[in-house]
């Protein structure tokens, strides 16, 4: 589906890493994979929502996570700050403030706050509204949803 969901657009790459490897397959060790191509100078983010940012102390490696990429944190309501995520004091004291938005780790990477446009799209209310047999369409691609629906996909 995320094949389908970027077909055409270059400003994507698919990565199927998480599913050639064997074994249990975590984020830490993603991590480490695409750090090893990066070019000198470049930084590596990891673009989460905020409702799972508030399980990362529960991550394999967690706090080293920190140290090996920054974050960018996408707000579905009421989340803006390291505090009010209540991030672990180990891991929160390894932070200092730059701006409303910005943390800096003590290794230099960032964790980055925004806001998610207010079209509400996740993947549990599109599941949902596939048990429901309500419309997916605006929510994902015309191609992924005739996917999901040609696959009996939720069902």
């Amino acid at each position: 589906m995320t094949r389908l969901a970027i077909a055409g657009n270059p400003c994507f790459e698919l990565s199927d890493i998480e599913l050639q490897r064997e074994g249990n397959s975590y984020s830490y060790d993603t991590i480490a994979h695409f750090r090893k191509q990066e070019a000198p100078g470049s930084e590596l983010f990891f673009i989460i929502g905020s409702d799972a940012f508030r399980e990362v102390h529960t991550w394999c490696n967690y706090p080293d996570f920190f140290e090996q990429c920054g974050f960018i944190v996408m707000n579905r309501g009421g989340f803006h700050s390291l505090s009010s995520l209540n991030l672990p004091g180990s891991a929160a004291r390894a932070f200092v403030r730059r701006d409303e938005n910005t943390y800096v780790h003590r290794s230099g990477t960032r964790v980055c706050f925004g806001r998610v446009s207010a079209l509400d799209i996740s993947s549990t209310d599109i599941r949902s509204r596939i048990v429901g047999d309500r419309t997916i369409s605006y929510l994902v691609t015309a191609s992924v949803e005739r996917y999901i629906l040609e696959n009996g996909l939720y069902r």
